[in-house]
């Protein structure tokens, strides 16, 4: 019987640990460099495979909210990361995004 009021209550101890899910945007582009060239590695699937990954790490789904998206406007949203998580610039020397918090799940 303890095993299952565990259970139970697991769910929700693990979501008080990280606080109420939240929406994050990621808004970016692709690093330019001074000739205005930007690296080959920065394609939509890099960016979605980068993006998506981290994403998930704070507990969310990620979703093209620009279909237009391109080297020079990255536009995403991770639905309902942990809601202890915070504003941030996400730069992996490739591309840059902004990550801001919004709205609750």
């Amino acid at each position: 019987m303890q095993l299952i009021n565990l259970l139970v209550l697991l769910p929700a101890l693990v979501s008080a640990a990280h606080g109420d899910p939240r929406r994050m945007s990621y808004s970016g582009s692709c690093i330019i460099a001074k000739d205005g060239t930007w690296s080959p590695k920065c394609t939509t699937a890099y960016v979605e495979a980068a993006l998506g990954s981290q994403c998930k790490e704070l507990g969310g789904a990620l979703s093209n909210i620009n279909f237009q998206t391109t080297v020079t406007q990255i536009n995403y949203r991770c639905n309902c990361v942990h809601g202890n998580t915070k504003d941030f610039t996400y730069n992996d020397g490739v591309f840059e995004a902004k990550a801001v918090i919004g709205d609750k799940c």
